[in-house]
């Protein structure tokens, strides 16, 4: 009884604090889903998701949180303050979101095998954001000019990537201590968006008279939609994709265990409705004139005009490749008993060219049978951050749940991450 109310301690003391990319549910050993963070990882049951309901998690992160951009009034009324929101971004802002969704699941053991197959569909977003661009917005080109000083943004990159995977798992337990399991997946890509290529520079001359414009940019997006032509629905076996998962646990001791995985180690070939956006023009701008008295209204063709000497272009373009986010992923557990497990990871996501280091340190306590909690500590992308997740198991059906910024109702004018999740399976 003592431990129950200990782990319940824990959990509620860890609830108080917000999350991002919060992998504490895979940590959990009944849970299922724990092969999506390395298809060696030990697996006692067979199972079958719940159809729609299988596993649902959503994350996302923002530079700034909402009492950064807006300040409340007396009257309960906010004023918007994007200066202060421009004072606490760093050099590169990192903007993400990401949304899992398995539709249906299902793994059984054959003697020393386990088999596991999943269609699941996943969209992941990320952008870096330079603080100069918001700070050429927030401030306007004189603060620039009056400073003398260019406005260059030579790091901002857009990643936007949707689609649907089918995966079928192969793990094989060698001897009482090695396993080694592989997911090969089918891709289907619905819609992407990504930037090969952002260059631009700003100057605005000190009398105000003029401001320079250099850019080197190129978009390429792809969608089943033809939102360009408004012409409909690309075929949906267009854009095709492979990948894999690949991982190895070993058991050291009746103790301590180690693990490797690499995961979504893949590409999708776009062959539906390509686009690609360029610009890589050199201005210098001066203003435009108007001719009111004859109402002569020739702005449109002045914008026309802009457009064409930046050299703006969008033109449909053959199949193009991009690659999906990998993860290199290392893990080390220490069972203190069969109740009491403490574990730490490191992780390198590859995004673009970005490399994305994370650390977590987590416990992980099973007071009863149909109960399981874990409390982690990470770090994520220069944030510090604290995770939670509990498990339950109830006759037949185990639940999971990641649920922390949710809970934290007294601070979310602060918050700026969210991770949050949940599965249901039938077990046997």
């Amino acid at each position: 009884m003592k431990r129950i109310i200990l782990s319940a301690a824990l959990f509620l003391i860890f609830q108080i604090a917000y999350s991002q990319d919060n992998t504490a549910i895979y940590l959990m050993k009944n849970n299922t889903e724990n092969l999506a963070f390395n298809p060696a990882n030990p697996v006692n049951r067979n199972y079958i998701n719940i159809p729609m309901l299988g596993n649902f998690s959503a994350t996302g992160r923002m530079p700034f949180s909402f009492n950064d951009l807006f300040r409340k009034n007396d009257d309960n009324t906010f004023t918007v303050t994007p200066r202060n929101m421009y004072n606490v971004l760093k050099e590169n802002n990192v903007i993400s979101a990401s949304v899992n969704e398995k539709i249906i699941g299902f793994g059984f053991r054959v003697k020393n095998t386990f088999l596991d197959v999943g269609l699941s569909f996943k969209t992941d977003v990320n952008m870096l954001i330079p603080k100069e661009l918001v700070g050429l917005i927030v401030n306007g080109n004189a603060y620039y000019a009056d400073r003398n000083e260019a406005v260059v943004l030579d790091n901002m990159y857009v990643n936007f990537n949707s689609y649907a995977e089918f995966g079928v798992g192969v793990q094989q337990t060698f001897g009482e201590k090695l396993r080694v399991g592989i997911r090969p997946k089918f891709l289907l890509g619905l819609a992407n968006v990504e930037t090969r290529r952002f260059n631009a520079t700003f100057y605005t001359s000190p009398e105000y008279d003029s401001i320079w414009v250099k850019e080197d940019i190129l978009l390429e997006s792809s969608c089943l939609y033809d939102y360009v032509n408004k012409t409909g629905i690309g075929k949906f076996f267009d854009n095709r994709g492979f990948a894999f998962d690949i991982g190895a646990t070993y058991q050291i001791n009746d103790r301590f265990s180690v693990g490797a995985s690499v995961l979504d180690l893949g590409l999708i070939w776009w062959n539906s409705n390509n686009y690609e956006y360029t610009a890589d023009g050199e201005l210098t701008f001066s203003g435009i004139e108007l001719d009111i008295l004859q109402q002569n209204l020739s702005f449109q063709g002045e914008l026309d005009s802009l457009v064409k000497i930046l050299n703006i272009k969008t033109e449909e373009i053959p199949q193009y490749t991009t690659h999906t986010n990998t993860k290199v992923l290392l893990q080390g557990n220490y069972d203190i008993n069969d109740i009491h497990r403490i574990s730490a990871s490191a992780r390198l996501d590859f995004i673009e060219s970005q490399v994305n280091p994370y650390f977590s340190a987590a416990y992980v306590c099973n007071p009863a049978r149909w109960f399981e909690v874990v409390a982690n500590a990470y770090y994520y992308r220069q944030m510090f951050n604290l995770g939670t997740a509990l498990g339950f198991s109830l006759g037949p059906f185990y639940l999971n749940m990641s649920v922390a910024t949710l809970l934290n109702v007294n601070r979310l004018e602060n918050v700026k991450a969210f991770s949050g999740g949940i599965g249901m399976s039938f077990i046997w």
